[in-house]
């Protein structure tokens, strides 16, 4: 068992390390000068030295591991003790979000020396989460991941129905979004993305409550 987590610890780090080879890969080839942030347009608001490009690969590629040991942790902390069934579930979520971090990293650095639109970070976006909603549906009920709602952690039921349901809206709300996103006007990608989360989010929390209701009045009848 260490040894396969070892391994996938290993593939996370390497995973980790593709967008510094791919910057020492180009690093001759671009500017001195470089875009180093963008504004709500997408378009370079701060110029700098291509040196300062390490920044951020270093900060998001530190947060994409960190996040992944957080989460091969959890099952050790839940109190329910029902994470330890999902440990295979937590190592494709992580490698998923390193993956995702590692990906984002190569688009912030080809877009420092080359500023796009900046549609490919909903399509990517759009993308994470219908990894996610593929995940959500096996995942058991614990106090980290999930629909962590009192009717949910109190109620298997309620839990399961509630995310068999989460994982087909995220898959289709991601899949919708990725694909929208390259369609519609630039200005209306960040509107457009909130209302995903926001429909993606409360569609499953309220039939959560729902089924909650339903079940209570059952129960007291």
């Amino acid at each position: 068992m260490k040894s396969i987590l070892n391994l996938n610890f290993l593939l996370a780090f390497a995973i980790t390390l593709i967008p510094f080879l791919y910057l020492a890969l180009i690093w001759t080839s671009i500017p001195d000068q470089v875009a180093l942030h963008f504004g709500s347009d997408m378009q370079p608001d701060r110029f700098g030295h291509k040196k300062e490009l390490l920044v951020p690969l270093c900060i998001l590629g530190s947060v994409s591991l960190i996040t992944y040991l957080i989460l091969q942790w959890l099952p050790s902390i839940d109190p329910k003790q029902q994470l330890k069934q999902s440990g295979a579930l937590l190592t494709k979520l992580g490698i998923s979000l390193v993956v995702f971090f590692s990906i984002l990293n190569i688009y912030i650095l080809y877009s420092s020396f080359n500023p796009t639109e900046g549609r490919l970070i909903f399509v990517l976006l759009g993308g994470l989460f219908a990894v996610l909603g593929n995940l959500f549906h096996s995942v058991k009920p614990n106090y980290f991941v999930g629909f962590r709602l009192p009717w949910t952690l109190e109620d298997e039921d309620n839990w399961r129905h509630t995310h068999q349901l989460a994982s087909k809206i995220w898959v289709m709300g991601g899949l919708a979004l990725a694909m929208i996103s390259i369609l519609i006007p630039l200005q209306m990608l960040v509107p457009f993305f909130l209302i995903t989360i926001m429909v993606i989010t409360l569609i499953p929390a309220v039939y959560s409550f729902i089924y909650f209701k339903k079940n209570k009045r059952s129960t007291n009848s």
